[in-house]
């Protein structure tokens, strides 16, 4: 690895540095050699086994978000739930609560839920065939998933547009908190909004019309007996309209991408719905909507030959560890249901919870677009500012008709 590559990788970190999908040929060959760059208390680990070790290592914990003054003295409620929120608490109190979830989440309960989420995947892909270009991550990839989240909370519909916009507002409020006032495509949550919020998702969780299987209904049940504080389980509710959503919508405006890459497999999927999912699992791979996991050291330690101490920041880089050659052979090539899994959802104790879920959302739009036919309708694309994730800002397409393409 040269001083000019590893000094490319490292400005994929910072603001302002490459985006898109130029790093992939970088990425396998750091994967491959088993890069670590060290830079002061940052640790990059571009290696699949030394990022499977670390992930998996009591040493390392993920970062409790360190919010400026002035973001603290404008926002209080919101920088006080977040910060106790499940993936910064410590292992009992992540397990207690992660097990109040883990049913939901489960591939059985999700593929319970798939005629809904198909359902809403149809209904937003259709809206968005209207003969004219559509910018499909704002009119499908963006509002998907918190509607799959509402589904899933058993809040009422008429409810959904305001948390829609809520669960927006509050991750740009972490964006702007990271990059500046610009850096969101939504306003950042102020404390009035936060209230407000937290009255709405107060309100479904104390409703007595909440559907029997529903999310909102376990944290009723578990609030009641004790299992968690109603704090607790509010934190719960703010968490998945944070940690669901631009994910999700980042995977799904990646894998429209790879569909129009190739048509051939438009047509298979048209075919057959089922080769979706393989489709689905190979776009995560070369991919993946979050090319990186960030943890602090906690302990002194060696892990995978790799030495910690306390006050380490250490970057995993996921992305690459899709593509390593050495676990999968050409790994530039998409090869749909020729591949093993890849870390794209990470590993060990903070593992993705919603990882199913997610990707049954990606395959229902996939689906949905392969049946109706998607062309597209730009000639460049702006890649997302932050290096944590990885989507198009837009993605202008025609569907249907329009499209002009038959599958």
């Amino acid at each position: 690895m040269t001083p000019d590559r590893e000094a490319r990788l490292l400005a994929h970190l910072g603001p302002g540095g490459p985006r898109g999908r130029c790093l992939r040929s970088l990425f396998a060959e750091a994967a491959s050699d088993g890069l670590l760059l060290r830079r002061g208390r940052l640790v990059a680990v571009y290696g699949p086994d030394e990022i499977r070790a670390i992930l998996a290592s009591d040493a390392v914990q993920m970062p409790i978000p360190q919010f400026p003054e002035a973001v603290r003295d404008a926002v209080p409620s919101f920088v006080d739930l977040f910060s106790e929120a499940l993936p910064f608490r410590e292992p009992a109190a992540h397990a207690r609560l992660r097990s109040i979830l883990l049913a939901h989440f489960s591939p059985r309960n999700v593929r319970s839920l798939g005629a809904q989420i198909e359902g809403l995947a149809a209904e937003l892909v259709d809206a968005a065939a209207t003969g004219d270009t559509v910018d499909l991550v704002s009119a499908v990839a963006g509002p998907l998933p918190t509607r799959v989240i509402a589904t899933l909370i058993g809040a009422p519909r008429p409810l959904w547009d305001a948390l829609d916009r809520a669960s927006h507002a509050m991750l740009a409020r972490l964006t702007t908190t990271y990059l500046g006032e610009g850096a969101a495509s939504a306003p950042p949550i102020d404390e009035g909004g936060f209230s407000q919020v937290c009255t709405l998702l107060r309100d479904i969780l104390s409703a007595s019309t909440l559907p029997v299987h529903s999310v909102g209904a376990s944290l009723h049940v578990a609030v009641a007996a004790g299992d968690a504080t109603a704090r607790e389980a509010l934190g719960l509710l703010v968490l998945l309209y944070m940690t669901g959503i631009d994910t999700v919508a980042a995977a799904v405006a990646t894998a429209a991408l790879t569909l129009l890459e190739f048509p051939d497999w438009a047509a298979k999927i048209a075919r057959d719905p089922r080769r979706a999912g393989p489709f689905v699992d190979e776009v995560l791979r070369v991919d993946p909507p979050l090319p990186y996991s960030i943890r602090a050291v906690r302990s002194e330690a060696e892990v995978a030959g790799i030495r910690l101490s306390p006050g380490d920041r250490v970057v995993l880089c996921q992305a690459s560890a899709g593509l390593d050659p050495r676990r999968f052979p050409d790994p530039l090539a998409f090869l749909p249901g020729e591949r093993a899994p890849a870390l794209s959802f990470g590993h060990g104790l903070h593992r993705c919870l919603g990882a199913a879920l997610a990707r049954q959302q990606v395959a229902a739009v996939v689906v949905r677009l392969a049946a109706l036919g998607v062309s597209a309708a730009f000639d460049d694309l702006t890649w997302a500012t932050l290096p944590s994730i990885h989507t198009p800002t837009a993605l202008p397409v025609r569907i249907g008709a329009a499209a002009g393409v038959a599958v």
